[in-house]
């Protein structure tokens, strides 16, 4: 009787360890299974990561299919990436039902469209409410990146999400458009309503979103709008928010506010721009409503360089073709900068290097504000130098195929230097050039202010040297190229402290 009854004693922990342990498995198999394909063909299931449900795919023809990949929990991807391959569907879309992260640490693509058309991603809960959906490469090596667009990836959304990277990569960025063996190019795609940052306010990328492909092939026709773009700027190397480098054309970057929320102390003489396009052989290019500056969106707080290093800065830097009437900068704000460099380079809020780009025409860009005083703030170190002349910009155009520069406002910026006998020059709108082939039209802008007096200071003593403040300066050395027309500009509230008087 007794063993009887220890034999039962015994089964009956057995019984309970058994039941445990197929909890705990059946736990473990739901946890494991965070992505749910439906809708494709040959696809459908449950898969621990998106790499699984891309590979899945890839494996399938899915002509016709309306596919829906649906994330349930937090993945880590595989040192391969998620790699989505081209393919005949009709559309997929992917989206979260939680506020969830897609992870990885590979020195290559977390998210790679190979090709891949008419794929959305939404990071909203089934697509409604607040972005939540997190897409992280935590390596920063030299070719990670976290979401990459080849071979002819085209007319995909990616929207509602918040995409963070510390790429060093010169030639990449947190989104990467990458080149294509094959026309076309990476075409009509669109990056909207997303976060792009960093992985912290130390861990910075090279670029937030870069372009680079052939002129035969090149990516065209994208859409980049809406985005708050933040610690962007890598304190050891020059560095850009967007990035559009050669076999770049057609682009629209609308509405995006660029930022920095902490202080950034770069630790060598870089060159920082927050949108650069850098191709002579590409047109179309359309900036417009953006928002440079600040802590936040919307060009709210104040953004902050320290003195501890030399840095040229572009707010907009354009280096573009020539085609008629085709690249345009418009109803763009450069506000809430104070910027300290530790010797002299230049500050400029928008600058053409080179192409036929209009600037304001139909709706003019802010830098600073027509209001009040000290909007932006640029300290040197240095000497600015007036040989070539050098200091702070408004506008800069280089370029020696002119276009237009209307309706803009340019006001309330301070200039100065850590050093009262050196000074810090200023110029409104700026044309410099040694040669140029059309004579550039500047009109219906407002440099300084109607209602502040002064509204734009060259701060510094300059009790050493030469200072100088241009409303605008016009300097063609040497050609003959016509008639400039400079007409119906306002010029108000410009004031010189410095003391310095020539021998």
């Amino acid at each position: 009787m007794t063993l009887s009854s220890s034999n039962i004693h015994i089964s009956s922990y057995s019984r309970r360890f058994l039941v445990l342990v197929l909890l705990l498995v059946f736990a473990a198999g739901v946890s494991a299974q965070q992505v749910t394909v439906t809708n494709s063909i040959s696809a459908d299931g449950s898969y621990s990561t998106l790499s699984d449900a891309f590979t899945a795919i890839n494996g399938t023809n899915q002509t016709g299919a309306s596919i829906v990949i649906t994330i349930s929990g937090n993945t880590t991807e595989p040192a391969s990436g998620a790699l989505l391959n081209a393919g005949n569907w009709i559309s997929m879309t992917i989206s979260p039902t939680g506020s969830y992260a897609v992870t990885g640490d590979l020195n290559s693509a977390l998210l790679h469209l190979n090709g891949a058309d008419h794929v959305t991603i939404d990071g909203r809960i089934n697509q409604t409410g607040d972005p939540v959906l997190q897409l992280i490469n935590t390596n920063t090596g030299t070719a990670a990146s976290t979401l990459q667009f080849s071979n002819s990836a085209r007319n995909n959304v990616i929207s509602y999400c918040n995409l963070s990277g510390g790429s060093t990569n010169t030639g990449g960025g947190i989104v990467y458009f990458a080149g294509s063996s094959t026309s076309p190019g990476n075409d009509g795609n669109t990056v909207s309503n997303n976060t792009i940052s960093g992985l912290s306010s130390s861990l910075r990328p090279v670029n937030a979103l870069y372009s680079q492909a052939t002129t035969a092939i090149d990516n065209s026709g994208n859409l980049i709008t809406n985005n708050n773009i933040f610690n962007f700027l890598n304190p050891a190397f020059a560095s850009n928010g967007i990035h559009l480098s050669s076999g770049s054309a057609s682009w629209t970057i609308s509405g995006n506010s660029l930022y920095e929320t902490t202080a950034l102390a770069p630790s060598a003489n870089t060159e920082y721009a927050a949108i650069r396009i850098n191709n002579t052989s590409g047109n179309g290019f359309l900036v417009e409503n953006n928002f440079i500056g600040g802590s936040s969106p919307s060009a709210n707080g104040l953004w902050v360089k320290t003195g501890s290093a030399d840095n040229l800065f572009y707010g907009i830097y354009i280096r573009a073709g020539i085609t008629a009437n085709s690249n345009s900068i418009q109803g763009n704000h450069l506000q809430h900068i104070d910027w300290t460099n530790s010797l002299n380079a230049n500050w400029t809020g928008i600058h053409v290097e080179a192409g036929l780009v209009n600037i304001g025409t139909s709706s003019g860009n802010t830098i600073g504000s027509g209001e009040g005083t000290d909007n932006i703030r640029v300290t040197f170190g240095t000497s600015s130098t007036t040989t070539v002349p050098s200091g702070v910009f408004g506008i800069n155009y280089a370029s020696a195929v002119a276009g237009t520069i209307q309706n803009n406002t340019i006001g309330a910026i301070t200039t100065g230097n850590t050093n009262p006998a050196f000074s810090c020059n200023f110029f409104g709108i700026a044309k410099i050039a040694n040669a140029t082939t059309s004579p550039l039209i500047i009109s219906n802008n407002l440099i300084g202010s109607l209602t502040e007096n002064p509204s734009i200071i060259a701060g510094s003593l300059s009790q050493d040297s030469v200072q100088v403040i241009h409303g605008i300066y016009y300097n063609i050395r040497n050609v003959n190229i016509g008639i400039v027309t400079i007409m119906n500009n306002t010029i108000s509230g410009l004031s010189n402290n410095s003391v310095h008087q020539t021998p």
